[in-house]
C-alpha cells in the first residue's frame, strides 16, 4: 500500500499534436507515477488514458472560485474516505492556470477530492471502480468554508467532558487538539463532516467515531457544553438496590417555520385537539409609529407569519431588520397604534400608569408561548434549547414566567415586556449561521421556576438584522411538557 502520493511539476511543459498541453509530474522519491494536469481550451477535459501515461484511470474535475473565475493552482488532496491519516495517506496535487486537475494511476476504492485555493475549498465524492476506466467530475465551485467548535458531548461523545486528544475528519487532511473535551476548528469544507476523537497516549477511551455534521458553505457551528444533571442521592434505607438506567438525552424539534403558520410544531396538534390557541410565535413592536419593521409587518393578528421567509434553497425561517429612531425614547404618555382595537381612553390608560411599568427604552420582541397564554410550563425536563442564529447587531435571550396576572395584550404593547422575566442572556449576532445552546439550569438555578415559563423571547433594543432557525429542546420527556398541564 502507498503511505504518500506528493506530486509536484517539472519546470517544462510541452506541446503536443492534439493541441493539448502536457504537464509531465513526478513524485518527491524521484520516481515517476504517470500523474499528468492540463490545461484545455475548451470545458472537455483530457483522458487518462490518451495522455500518454501507462495508467489505465484517470480523475478528472474543473475548479472555479466563488465568484466564476479559475481556481488557477488549487491545492487538491484526494483520501480514502475511511483514512484518518489525512496528508499522510494522500494523492496531493495542483490544478493548473486553467482550474484543471487530473490525477492518474488511482487505486479502486472510495475518496474524498478536496480542492483548496485561498481559504475557500469544496469536497467532492469519488468512487473508482477499476484501473482502467476515466472519471470525469465535471466543474466545481470553492465555497466559503466551515468553522466548527463546542463541546464533544454536546457533539455526541459521552464521556469526553474532560478528555484530551485529536480530533480528525475521515478523508480529509483536516484535524485539531481537543483539551478538557473542548475544541474549534475552521476551514472545513462544505458538505457531510464525519470525523472521530482519538484520545491521547494511556487514555481509557478507544477512538470514538461521532455523528456525521452536516454544514453548508459559511456555517459557523458552536455549540456551549451543557453540564450534566448531579447525581441523584443514593437511598442508604434500600439493600440490593437495582441501579437505575441512564437516560439519554432527546432532541425534540420544536419550530423550523416548515408550515409557515404562527404555532410552534407542537402548538398546533393542541391546538386542533382543544379549540384554543396554544404555543402561539408573535412578533411584538414597542411603538410602530416609531420602530421599523422590515419586511413590514402589521401589529395585528399574527404579524409574526409576515417574516418567515423562503431563502434559495427552499428552505423557510424567520427574518427582518428592526431600525430604531435616534432619539430618546418618549416613556409617558404612550402612543396609539390603533384606538379602534384598544376601545379604550387615554384617560383609562393614565389610570393604569400606577400599576404598569412603563417602557424606558425602545424595544422589539420575537416571542414563543410555551403553551396556553399565562400559563407556566414545566422546563425542568429540558437541559437546554438550541437554536440557529445570525445576523448584525444583539439580541437578549429571555425566559418569561407564568403568571395569571399579565396585561391585556393591548396594554402589553405599552408595557415593559421584562416584567415577567426571570433569566436573560446577551448574545451578538455574526453574519455567519451560529448554532446556540442555552443550559435552561445555568441561566435558572432554582427549580421551581423552571417549572413555570410561559414564554421564550428574542429581544433587541438596537438595530438588527435578525435570521432563526431550527429551535429545539434537549432534554427527557420533552413532550409531556405539554401533556402533563
Amino acid at each position: 500500500m502507498r503511505l504518500s502520493r506528493k506530486i509536484m511539476y517539472l519546470e517544462t511543459m510541452q506541446q503536443n499534436s492534439s493541441g493539448l498541453r502536457g504537464i509531465a509530474l513526478k513524485s518527491l522519491t524521484g520516481l515517476a507515477l504517470g500523474l499528468g494536469l492540463w490545461a484545455c481550451s475548451s470545458t472537455d477535459m483530457a483522458g487518462g488514458g490518451p495522455s500518454g501515461t501507462e495508467a489505465g484511470n484517470a480523475i478528472m474535475a474543473k475548479l472555479y472560485n466563488e465568484d466564476g473565475s479559475k481556481a488557477t493552482y488549487a491545492t487538491v488532496t484526494l483520501i480514502k474516505k475511511t483514512s484518518l491519516s489525512g496528508e499522510a495517506n494522500a494523492y496531493t496535487v495542483q490544478a493548473d492556470s486553467n482550474g484543471l486537475v487530473v490525477i492518474d494511476s488511482v487505486d479502486v476504492g472510495d475518496y474524498i477530492m478536496e480542492g483548496s485555493l485561498e481559504g475557500n475549498n469544496v469536497q467532492i465524492d469519488v468512487t473508482v471502480a477499476n484501473d482502467k476506466d476515466s472519471i470525469q467530475l465535471g466543474e466545481h465551485k470553492l465555497q466559503k468554508p466551515v468553522y466548527i467548535s463546542g463541546s464533544l458531548v454536546e457533539y455526541g461523545c459521552k464521556d469526553c467532558d474532560s478528555a484530551f486528544g485529536t480530533l480528525k475528519f475521515f478523508g480529509l487532511n483536516h484535524s485539531t487538539i481537543v483539551t478538557n473535551g473542548m475544541f474549534s476548528i475552521g476551514g472545513l469544507p462544505a458538505g457531510n463532516l464525519n470525523f472521530a476523537f482519538i484520545p491521547n497516549m494511556g487514555a481509557k477511551l478507544d477512538t470514538i467515531v461521532l455523528p456525521t455534521i452536516k454544514a453548508k458553505a459559511g456555517d459557523s457551528i458552536v455549540v456551549e457544553h451543557v453540564a450534566p444533571p448531579p447525581p441523584e442521592p443514593e437511598d442508604t434505607t434500600k439493600k440490593d438496590t437495582v441501579p437505575k438506567p441512564e437516560r439519554k438525552l432527546e432532541t425534540l424539534l420544536l419550530e423550523n417555520f416548515t408550515d409557515g403558520d404562527e404555532f410552534h410544531n407542537m402548538g398546533a396538534p393542541y391546538t386542533r385537539e382543544r379549540g384554543t390557541a396554544i404555543g402561539t410565535w408573535m412578533l411584538i413592536v414597542g411603538d410602530y409609529g416609531a420602530i421599523s419593521i422590515e419586511p413590514k409587518a402589521s401589529n395585528s393578528g399574527y404579524p409574526f407569519i409576515d417574516v418567515i421567509e423562503t431563502d434559495d434553497d427552499e428552505n423557510k425561517l424567520v427574518h427582518f431588520k428592526v431600525t430604531f429612531p435616534d432619539s430618546d425614547y418618549q416613556a409617558y404618555p404612550p402612543p396609539f397604534y390603533n384606538e379602534t382595537v384598544l376601545q379604550t381612553t387615554m384617560d383609562s390608560l393614565t389610570r393604569a400608569k400606577d400599576s404598569i411599568n412603563w417602557v424606558s427604552k425602545w424595544w422589539t420582541t420575537c416571542t414563543m408561548q410555551i403553551g396556553k397564554s399565562g400559563l407556566g410550563y414545566n422546563f425542568s425536563l429540558v437541559d437546554s434549547i438550541a437554536f440557529e442564529a445570525w445576523g448584525t447587531g444583539s439580541f437578549t435571550f429571555e425566559f418569561l414566567s407564568g403568571s395569571s396576572n399579565m396585561a391585556p395584550m393591548y396594554l402589553y404593547m405599552y408595557t415593559d415586556p421584562r416584567n415577567s422575566i426571570i433569566a436573560a442572556k446577551d448574545f451578538d449576532l455574526s453574519q455567519k449561521k451560529n448554532r446556540i445552546a442555552v443550559a435552561v439550569a445555568d441561566l435558572i438555578p432554582d427549580e421551581e421556576q423552571r417549572k413555570n415559563i410561559s414564554m421564550i423571547a428574542w429581544t433587541f433594543h438596537d438595530n438588527a438584522e435578525f435570521s432563526l432557525d431550527n429551535v429545539e429542546l434537549i432534554g427527557h420527556d420533552l413532550e409531556s411538557i405539554w401533556t402533563k398541564e
